[in-house]
């Protein structure tokens, strides 16, 4: 099994297995290179992001304020409230991240309500 596949397995078994299952099939997989500006402070964006490899510098301003790790997420205010990103976010190394868009999100509660 690659690396990449275990990385995304150990994030994904942090999900009860119910929400795991309706969940996988509507993520994107993204490849960031290190040093990109995966989103900015204060903009509006409304992708959430989970973090399958790599690492990230969350900053509010210019400070820094964590570093995230495989199975970190981020996004989620953006998706769910439609609020602007509270914090930008760096990548520290070379990154795969899943991505759930919010045109995807919409899908998972039109076809999974419960």
């Amino acid at each position: 099994m690659s690396p990449n596949l275990v990385s995304l397995g150990r994030c994904l078994s942090l999900l009860d297995p119910l929400c795991r299952e309706r969940l996988t099939p509507f993520l994107e997989p993204l490849r960031v290179t290190r040093g990109t500006l995966v989103v900015r402070e204060g903009e509006r964006d409304d992708d959430m992001y989970l973090l399958v490899e790599g690492q990230a510098r969350v900053l509010r301003g210019d400070l820094e304020v964590l570093t995230m790790h495989p199975g970190d997420l981020f996004g989620e205010l953006a998706l769910l409230a439609a609020r602007p990103r509270s914090a930008s976010v760096i990548a520290t190394t070379d990154l795969l991240l899943m991505r759930l868009t919010r045109p995807r999100y919409a899908e998972i509660v039109r076809t999974e309500p419960d």
